[in-house]
């Protein structure tokens, strides 16, 4: 007679073991997947959600399951209001911390490994995401990115192959650019070589464009931060005009290139559409009128090219700050030239309250197609347009959107990143050229 099969039969009886799936496992993967599904809307960020199940499942791995339990919980927790779930994702959070903390523990002289700096990158990058949803401080989420940043470094570009750690860095890039504009910190991602990485999987319409405005940015936002670090000799970028030249020679290519790619006419480039009364997002006694936003045209009306664009606008107004501290030279023509401005607006506050107004709109399109990476992305370019617009107006439309923005979609610590905190690289540049 067959013996009837059981959980303990052993591997000599041949038997196939069938065992009832953990609940609890069952919810952890729903959960999880929600929030990737929210993340993950094109190709290369399908690696990602691909993969970071295995990795939460596989053994010895801690650190990596009580972080996306934190993440998952706490994702749910803002869309259904629920502070239990709230309560446990900040207990989860704060066991992930201990046990990602004690994986980098060495014995003296020696640094981590190369295996553990692997397992190691995920994990930072998911509480990275923990601080974007449910934030624990002002700077938490800078020291995650900044810590995903060192692993890289010690990783070196050739482990950039993989493809997850590949998306990964370019997850991290783009956060780094953020980081150095806001913070005024310098990334260890700014030197040349890593900006040369290619992408393994190409990611939407123009991501070699927008890959490169985000070198763009990171550049020209270490200039601006120059100044904050000259007490303490910290070496940071240079320039002059002749670079900010080149800056503005490579933003007119990126744009017909941009153009090219989305198939947008760059002669009646938005910069030059019709404005539009904008729908009534403002309400304060402090502003005399309802800003006015520009109607997108047909070609950028896709998340890929608009987000390509708002860092396009937002690296241009940068640009234009640092040319506000140099002499009236050919960069001032060049620039007048190729975007159509006026004589008297190549550096002056009306051009670049143009740019911002090219910025909200985008960020309106963004908003409405409910893409969690976007949200993330335009902190940059609002940022931007809060900081350097001259008109009152516009700055408080980029706050009052974004932090909409973000707080529907559950990610209200980005509002805390963008607008918590005032001391920034742009503070120093406002004030000298008041």
């Amino acid at each position: 007679m067959r013996k009837p099969l059981t959980a303990h039969t052993t591997r000599a009886s041949r038997a196939v073991i069938y065992q009832a799936p953990n609940p609890s496992v069952v919810y952890d993967d729903i959960l999880l997947q929600k929030f990737l599904n929210y993340f993950s809307q094109n190709a290369a960020s399908q690696v990602w959600s691909f993969k970071l199940p295995q990795l939460v499942s596989a053994k010895n791995a801690a650190a990596m399951k009580t972080a996306a339990r934190a993440v998952s919980l706490a994702f749910a927790a803002k869309h259904t209001g629920n502070p239990s779930m709230a309560a446990a994702a900040c207990e989860y959070y704060g066991h992930s911390l201990r046990h990602h903390q004690a994986s980098f523990v060495a014995p003296t002289g020696r640094s981590i490994c190369r295996k553990k700096a692997v397992n190691a990158l995920p994990v930072t990058v998911l509480l990275s995401y923990f601080e974007m949803i449910q934030p624990t401080g002002l700077e938490a989420w800078s020291e995650h990115t900044a810590a995903a940043e060192q692993l890289f470094v010690l990783l070196g570009r050739d482990a950039l192959k993989d493809s997850l750690l590949n998306h990964l860095y370019f997850i991290v890039r783009s956060s780094s650019a953020i980081r150095c504009f806001l913070y005024g910190s310098r990334t260890l991602l700014l030197e040349q070589s890593w900006s040369e990485v290619p992408m393994a999987t190409a990611c939407g319409k123009g991501a070699a464009i927008f890959n490169h405005l985000v070198d763009l940015i990171l550049w020209l936002s270490d200039c601006l931060a120059a100044g904050n670090d000259e007490s303490n000799g910290t070496s940071r970028s240079m320039y002059d005009t002749s670079t900010l030249h080149n800056t503005l020679h490579d933003l007119v290519r990126l744009w017909d290139s941009l153009g090219q790619a989305i198939q947008l006419d760059t002669t009646t480039s938005p910069l030059l559409s019709p404005k539009v009364a904008t729908p009534s997002l403002l309400h304060s006694s402090t502003i005399a009128s309802e800003p006015s936003i520009p109607d997108l045209p047909p070609a950028l009306h896709d998340p890929s090219a608009a987000l390509t664009a708002s860092f396009h606008h937002a690296a241009t107004i940068l640009t234009l700050i640092l040319l506000q501290h140099q002499p009236k030279t050919s960069a001032h023509t060049y620039y007048q030239n190729q975007f159509n401005t006026t004589p008297s607006s190549g550096s002056s506050p009306s051009s670049i309250t143009h740019h911002s107004t090219q910025i909200l709109a985008l960020a309106l399109y963004l908003e409405s197609q409910g893409i969690g990476c976007s949200c993330l992305r335009m902190m940059l370019p609002l940022a931007v347009v809060h900081r350097f617009c001259p008109d009152p107006a516009y700055q408080l439309l980029a706050e009052v959107v974004f932090r909409r923005w973000s707080t529907n979609d559950g990610l209200v610590g980005l509002g805390v990143v963008a607008f918590g905190r005032r001391r920034g690289v742009g503070r120093r540049c406002l004030k000298e050229s008041s």
